[in-house]
């Protein structure tokens, strides 16, 4: 199944409690998702849930980590 996140989606239309996969956290944040991972394993990405292999990310949780991470922050 093909992801509908795109680098455009805007997270505020998705809801806070949307989960999103690294793949569609990599897409949104222009970046790889081995990228994604070196943040989660280092600390400094958004916050993460772990219920299996498998990370998810909240669509608040990124939402606000990156508004923390704003460069006029």
């Amino acid at each position: 199944m093909d992801s509908f996140i795109t680098p455009y989606t805007d997270l505020t239309s998705l809801g806070a409690g949307v989960l999103l996969t690294q793949e569609d956290v990599a897409t949104m944040c222009r970046v790889k998702p081995d990228t994604v991972k070196r943040w989660r394993m280092a600390g400094t990405g958004p916050r993460f849930l772990a219920p299996g292999k498998t990370p998810l990310y909240r669509a608040g949780d990124l939402a606000a980590w990156l508004e923390h991470s704003r460069a006029d922050a």
